[in-house]
């Protein structure tokens, strides 16, 4: 069983755990989430962020950069940070998910996801079997 810290705007943690942002996920997406870090040893700081009006947008971009993985589900974005998306989509450490099937991300970043087990290797490994 991994150690695990959630963390919400406008707090920050600042330790050795692997962190991992959580921008808008899904019901589906958080339940991936959970079974694959169910199964670890690691400690995790997950970063959480799903205010409907939020616009934290320093603490967005400040945990964006320290986030070792970011996990961005681009079909539950509200209006606000659409303006943004591009801008996430285009750094190595996010991984998006889309139902939509013509996207222009496909040409910034190869890191689109169909499901989140896809990067389980990425989220530290040594998982229990």
């Amino acid at each position: 069983m991994s150690d695990i810290n959630i963390i919400t705007p406008p707090d920050f943690l600042h330790n050795k755990n692997f962190s991992v942002f959580l921008f808008y996920p899904s019901l589906y997406v958080k339940e991936q989430f959970q079974e694959i870090i169910s199964k670890s040893k690691n400690r995790f700081n997950v970063y959480m962020y799903e205010d409907p009006n939020g616009k934290d947008i320093d603490w967005v971009l400040n945990v964006h950069k320290l986030s070792q993985i970011v996990i961005l589900d681009l079909d539950n974005l509200p209006p606000y940070w659409k303006k943004l998306e591009s801008y996430l989509v285009s750094f190595g450490n996010t991984y998006y998910l889309t139902k939509a099937e013509e996207i222009m991300y496909n040409k910034i970043s190869a890191n689109r996801i169909f499901a989140v087990e896809e990067i389980e290797s990425k989220l530290g490994g040594k998982f229990e079997i």
